[in-house]
């Protein structure tokens, strides 16, 4: 990954980079969607993770049932890492955690 480029495919496809991209989508769909829905954050945090590590694998040509499935695990993990340091940054700026 080059400096002058923020994400790229092969980038998300990472568990730091999947982790990152979650983290920001997650947030930015919270508020739209708490004003319709309730989703536990968590929850979607790991439906975020688990799109993004997909379509990662879509795009770098290297999808199969497998690394599909895998995608599933890997998504809980993001998500409970995500989840984490979203809760932990709260904690630390005094804001309520979730």
């Amino acid at each position: 990954m080059e400096l002058n480029e923020f994400f790229t495919w092969e980038y998300l496809a990472t568990f730091a980079g999947c982790m990152v991209a979650t983290g920001l989508v997650t947030q930015m769909l919270k508020g739209a969607l708490d004003k319709v829905v309730s989703i536990p954050t968590q929850l979607l945090a790991c439906m975020v993770a688990v799109v993004i590590l997909v379509l990662a694998q879509l795009f770098t040509g290297t999808l199969t049932v497998s690394t599909g499935v895998l995608s599933l695990l890997n998504g809980i993990a993001v998500a409970s890492a995500t989840s984490g340091t979203i809760s932990g940054v709260k904690r630390m700026v005094g804001g309520k955690e979730e």
